[in-house]
């Protein structure tokens, strides 16, 4: 399988849980792109009552959660609502993205 991404976050840690966030800045046509979020899908994440939710995987005493996030070129309008999750196409709404994925520090 070829990389998912072309940039990696080096990880968000909360104790003993870990958060990987695969994001692509530049988007690429929209079925390549649903072909990796589609193996994305089948390795990282399970359907639990119709919905697709992020697997956790248990490593020694750490549990380890993995997100995905793209950018298209074009905006999100063209892309199909079942992958609209997984897009963002402006800074507002990727910091939202990040915000629900509790991958922000919290203010002090």
């Amino acid at each position: 399988m070829k990389s998912l991404n072309r940039i990696s976050s080096p990880g968000r840690k909360k104790g003993n849980n870990y958060i990987i966030l695969f994001f692509e800045l530049k988007g690429t046509e929209h079925t390549n792109a649903y072909r990796k979020i589609d193996g994305f899908s089948r390795i990282f994440e399970e359907e639990i009552n119709g919905n697709k939710q992020s697997k956790d995987f248990s490593y020694n005493e750490f549990t380890i959660n993995v997100k995905l996030l793209l950018n298209p070129r074009r905006g999100i309008a063209e892309v199909l609502e079942n992958y609209k999750r997984y897009w963002f196409d402006n800074f507002v709404d990727f910091a939202e993205k990040i915000k629900a994925l509790g991958l922000t520090e919290k203010k002090r």
